[in-house]
Formats: C-alpha cells, sequence, structure tokens
C-alpha cells in the first residue's frame, strides 16, 4: 500500500506514456533488461576461495566474461589486483604473446607474461560470453516488444490510424496513450471524419501463448549452451531418459571453463604465494538435482493424467 502511494505521487500526467514506460517497454529497455538478467545468471557459475580482498569474485568474474581474459598483476601500491587490457609482443603463433598491457582506473603497465603477471583465460580461446549474451538479450528483447504490442493492440484491435490534420493526430495519440496505460480512451474530436484506419486484416497477428513459449525455449537453450541445466520443456512428449540428456553437454561446456580458471589459479598461487582455488558453484549441482525430481515428478503426474483419460474414454465409449 505505501509503495503504491509513493509512486502515485510522483507520477505525471496518467494520460500520457511516461518516459520510463516509453524505455522499459521499448526494444532497448527490453534489451538492457535481458543482457543484466542473463550476465547475472552466468556469475554463479564458478566458486571462488582464497581471493584476496583487492580482488572480488565479481570483478574477477566481470572481466572474464566481458574481456575473456583477465591479468593479474600488482599494483603500484603494492595490492594483487584483477586487470583488463590487451595482448602485445607476438610470439610464435597468431593470438600468442609475450605481453600484456594491462589498466585499472588509477594504474597501467606494461606486464611479461608468466613472469610478472598471470593471465586468467575464460576459456581456451579468451573468448569472452558477453557476445553471447547480448545474442540472446536481443532475440529475447524483440520477443518481449513483440508480446507487449500485442497486448496492447489486443485492446483496440482496429488497424493503423491515419490523420489528416495535426490536430486529428494528436487526439489520436491521447487516445492511444490512455490505452497503453490500461485507461478508457476517447478521441475527443476527429474533425472531418479525418481518421481511416489501414491494414486491419493483414493477417501479422502474434498468438501470445507461442511467443512466451518461444521465450522459455531460447533461455533454455542459453542456460544449455552455458552449461546450466533448464527446466524441461514443457510442451513436448518427454520420457525419463531424456530429462538427462544434456547434461554430457552441460558438463563439457562448464568444463571448458572451469579448467581455464583452474589453470590461472594454480600459475597465481605459485608465482605471488597465493592460495586461490576454484569449483562449479555446488549450488548449481543442487538446483540441477531439484529440477530434474521436479521434472519426473510432473512428467509422472502427465503420465497418470493421460491414462486415466484414456481409461474414462474406454469407460464413455463402452457406455
Amino acid at each position: 500500500m505505501f509503495l503504491g502511494k509513493y509512486l502515485k505521487e510522483i507520477e505525471d500526467d496518467i494520460s500520457k506514456i511516461k518516459p520510463k514506460d516509453v524505455y522499459e517497454n521499448s526494444y532497448q529497455g527490453r534489451y538492457d533488461y535481458w543482457r543484466d538478467y542473463l550476465f547475472n545468471i552466468i556469475s554463479k557459475l564458478f566458486k571462488w576461495d582464497g581471493l584476496p580482498a583487492t580482488i572480488p569474485e565479481r570483478q574477477l568474474e566481470l572481466i572474464l566474461g566481458v574481456m575473456g581474459q583477465c591479468c593479474i598483476g600488482i599494483h603500484k601500491d603494492g595490492s594483487l589486483i584483477g586487470m583488463r587490457g590487451t595482448y602485445s609482443t607476438p610470439k610464435y603463433y597468431e593470438e600468442e604473446y609475450t605481453k600484456f598491457c594491462a589498466s585499472s582506473p588509477d594504474f597501467s603497465k606494461v606486464f611479461t607474461i608468466d613472469e610478472d603477471c598471470v593471465i586468467i583465460r575464460n576459456n581456451a580461446y579468451d573468448m569472452p560470453y558477453i557476445e553471447h549474451i547480448e545474442n540472446y538479450a536481443s532475440i529475447l528483447a524483440h520477443i518481449d516488444v513483440t508480446i507487449t504490442f500485442t497486448l496492447i493492440q489486443a485492446r483496440d484491435n482496429g488497424g493503423v490510424p491515419t490523420a489528416k490534420t495535426e490536430r486529428q493526430k494528436q487526439s489520436m495519440l491521447d487516445y492511444q496513450c490512455k490505452i497503453f496505460n490500461g485507461y478508457l480512451g476517447v478521441v475527443s474530436d476527429i474533425g472531418d471524419i479525418g481518421v481511416s484506419y489501414e491494414g486491419t486484416n493483414r493477417g501479422n497477428y502474434q498468438h501470445i501463448e507461442s511467443l512466451i513459449v518461444a521465450r522459455e525455449r531460447i533461455l533454455r537453450d542459453f542456460k544449455t549452451e552455458m552449461g546450466i541445466k533448464s527446466v524441461f520443456d514443457k510442451t513436448s512428449i518427454a520420457i525419463s531418459p531424456e530429462i538427462d540428456g544434456n547434461d554430457t553437454m552441460l558438463q563439457y561446456n562448464l568444463d571448458l571453463m572451469l579448467s581455464e580458471r583452474k589453470k590461472g589459479a594454480e600459475k597465481v598461487n605459485k608465482m605471488f604465494g597465493t592460495n586461490i582455488s576454484v569449483e562449479i558453484n555446488p549450488k548449481l549441482d543442487e538446483e540441477k538435482k531439484d529440477e530434474v525430481e521436479n521434472e519426473r515428478r510432473e512428467l509422472s503426474d502427465s503420465t497418470d493424467t493421460a491414462e486415466r483419460d484414456e481409461l474414462q474414454q474406454h469407460k464413455d465409449d463402452s457406455e
């Protein structure tokens, strides 16, 4: 109650679409939301122990995710820190270097790799997963925008209005703003019947249910590619073995990233005398077991329901 009253006091005219609503329902707004949401999912993949206070786990994983590698070296104040940067001075092959130009907000230095710094890699080829996240965020944002506008258009499915005069245009804009905000709207003045509607039978109506299912499947695919067990697709028919069918790929994807993190941690420990370790977050395994159990339970329930329906159908037919 308090929150609703507070928000009501700071709202603008309800007859207008507020900038916050415009942003949140726009492609850019939904893209920003999904990019942050997906990155937050990835942030729980690994659990680090023994990191010095000057290398927060959150910052380390952020640099690995955005840059593909993180340079661990000594700051000018003597602290061990993680830094972004670029490789320099090629060695024998492409993508192999001897130097790393590292930087932090208040410090930069050209380090010699494996002499006065260690490079921890996100994976064997230094590929960041931010591009992967942005690709999925873009797809999910487009789906969200389509869902939003499909819901809005369902309130007044009359086609695209066209106006002959500026006054008619403004009247229709005010009307549509009220519809967007969920209020009843009335056109104040359309003049000499100058407003017409075009494209009422374009045949491009999107079904809300299919859009939601598509969004769920894309989220599941993203989690699978990143090594996270996701809820099984309830819209398809499955048998129990299929529930565990993608576990091998899940483990493989995680192991690729975990292997490079462990190699980097071992080098840091040897060079700087730390005791850093990293593992797959145990909570992921717990969540996977819970979801698998729930999926099997739902599968069993759906099977029982199907059997009951079949028996009932036989009974009805015999009567």
